[in-house]
């Protein structure tokens, strides 16, 4: 178990720390009850800065894992990474990217002045980049406070090349993850606003705005440029697949375009999905594979040159050999279904085929359409193209045994994967959690002695499973993985000590956040300063103020004011 600063502080209370995203996003959740779940929590995180152990950021690291520089960081959009030891899972600290000088002080890093604005600069989207050919750490850190979305590059040594440099937005956006190709970062500017203010015009905190068109900023790598911005419409965007350069005709200089591939909703059904919600309507909004180009021509127009879906069939949690990301690759893989779509809830959507799509040769067809066509590429529903599976067929599925559902998989290269040759592409293993249903009791629910196992399949043919290894203990339906080789885990630092855990009190629970308020109040003055108790209250009574002020100026003045009081 991650050892966050959300649990440590949760030990002890009787319901969660933090509201669930069914109360946030839910249109029946009373206004004033949802200002009183999010009034507890801040005053329960408030609260525990009267402690030894202050809650210094608000992710649960439960949403991606990946390794870099020698470190697995896991994430979640409300924090920095969290810093984890494989294959045990101990949790060792939050990931700041702080430059350790020669006497052992570290300084910089995503959150430096202990500010307000400091705590939500270190938010980091949930899907950070590793290209494969620098081995930089590409992050971008989205949060509701001006400018809302900031920039970083990591090197393949730990150390920050860019370190929180802003990409100005002219509204909070919910940003689950980007793309990345050799030269420009793609910044996803969706219709979802994100942020407390949503609150005071009667919306969602996170809310799909229809009148806004969905903007792409292609950001030069390094920041040596402008961003250029490029418009179309409205849809959500949670999991991009990959983006790639189309080298210029004279093979020289910037590109002559920048393509993308991501999985794109026209409506904002999977966050009703994620916090197992009814639709506000009857809407089917399957995610589709979809297809935009780019170009980097200084005559080009502010929109896509093309825009259109490859396949008609549900196509979501892409992946694709790891050498290839921010590079052209000829395959991209991932999961579907042969009833139904992603946009029932998390507890619905059950995945029971793995899908293969030679990407290149369905863009090929697709431009060669011209511009302006939207209609998808490979419009054949998942039964006809089952009953096409042929060796050839630029969409190969694996369906899985009745009752048996998958999670996302995995690409693990084989010796003979070669990033330069596209014949190679599938020359490798897909790896993927599988459950069997049929352990489940007569009520639905799972026994405790239920198993999953993990599944190795061939990409080459989509049909061979080469093998399976049955697990302890059941794997609960999830959403992202990552595959770390045993080189990777002998190589990992270890420099700082692990995190643990409160120990159980007298009554067998831990004393948590409230116990330690309770001691710390009750100290006698000769353990402890009263003028220091009596500073820490003020400086509390200073934080409640100034998001008092937050509220007061985005009213009065707009979100630049509210900026200025956060750093009061």
């Amino acid at each position: 178990m991650l050892v966050t600063d959300v649990l440590l502080a949760s030990e002890g209370l009787s319901e969660p720390l933090l509201p669930s995203i069914s109360t946030l996003l839910s249109p029946s959740t009373p206004l004033h009850v949802l200002l009183a779940h999010i009034l507890r929590s801040l005053l329960l995180c408030l609260s525990t800065h009267l402690t030894t152990a202050p809650l210094r950021s608000l992710s649960v690291a439960n949403t991606s894992i990946l390794f870099h520089s020698r470190r697995a960081l896991a994430l979640c959009e409300s924090g920095p990474p969290l810093e984890v030891r494989l294959p045990g899972l101990e949790t060792v600290g939050w990931q700041t990217f702080r430059s350790r000088l020669r006497g052992g002080k570290e300084v910089g890093g995503l959150s430096t002045d202990g500010s307000l604005s400091g705590f939500f600069r270190s938010w980091t989207c949930a899907h950070p980049h590793v290209d494969p050919v620098t081995g930089e750490l590409l992050l971008l850190h989205s949060s509701f406070l001006p400018p809302y979305l900031r920039y970083s590059i990591i090197s393949p040594q730990g150390t920050p090349i860019l370190l929180s440099h802003p990409i100005p937005l002219k509204q909070p956006k919910m940003m689950h993850d980007f793309a990345a190709s050799a030269t420009h970062t793609v910044v996803l500017d969706l219709p979802l606003v994100f942020g407390p203010m949503n609150l005071l015009r009667g919306r969602p905190v996170l809310h799909y705005d229809r009148t806004l068109p969905s903007r792409f900023g292609l950001v030069p790598r390094y920041m040596q440029g402008e961003t250029r911005w490029f418009e179309d419409e409205p849809c959500v965007v949670f999991h991009c697949a990959n983006a790639w350069d189309t080298a210029a005709r004279s093979g020289e200089g910037e590109p002559e375009a920048v393509n993308l591939l991501c999985c794109r909703f026209q409506t904002d059904a999977l966050v009703f999905a994620a916090g197992n919600l009814p639709l506000p309507t009857a809407i089917e909004d399957p995610p589709q594979l979809h297809y935009f180009r780019f170009p980097l021509s200084p005559s080009s127009p502010a929109r896509p040159s093309h825009s259109f879906p490859l396949l008609s069939i549900p196509f979501e949690f892409p992946t694709l050999p790891p050498p290839l990301g921010t590079r052209e690759s000829r395959f991209v893989f991932g999961c579907s279904m042969l009833h139904g779509s992603f946009t029932a809830a998390m507890s619905g959507a059950k995945i029971d085929c793995l899908v293969r799509v030679d990407v290149l040769a369905l863009i090929a067809r697709g431009l060669a359409r011209g511009e302006g066509t939207r209609e998808a590429v490979d419009a054949r529903s998942m039964s006809e193209l089952l009953a096409s599976n042929g060796q050839e067929d630029a969409v190969r599925v694996f369906r899985l045994p009745p009752s048996h559902y998958a999670q996302e998989a995995s690409f693990v290269p084989s010796p003979s994967f070669s990033p330069s040759d596209t014949s190679t592409h599938a020359n490798g293993h897909l790896l993927f959690y599988v459950f069997d249903e049929r352990q489940l009791l007569p009520d639905g629910s799972a026994p405790d002695w239920a198993t999953s196992e993990l599944w190795v399949l061939d990409a080459r043919d989509m049909r061979t499973v080469v093998g399976k290894v049955r697990l302890p203990l059941r794997v609960p339906y999830g959403l992202h993985g990552s595959f770390v080789t045993g080189d990777q885990m002998r190589s990992q630092v270890v420099d700082k000590p692990v995190r643990s855990r409160s120990k159980p009190s007298a009554r067998g629970t831990a004393p948590g956040w409230v116990g330690a308020v309770k001691q710390h109040l009750a100290r006698n003055s000769k353990e402890e300063d009263p003028v220091e108790v009596i500073l820490r209250l003020l400086a509390l009574l200073q934080l409640a103020l100034g998001l008092g002020l937050v509220v007061r100026s985005y009213l009065a003045a707009g979100g630049e004011a509210a900026r200025y009081a956060l750093e009061l």
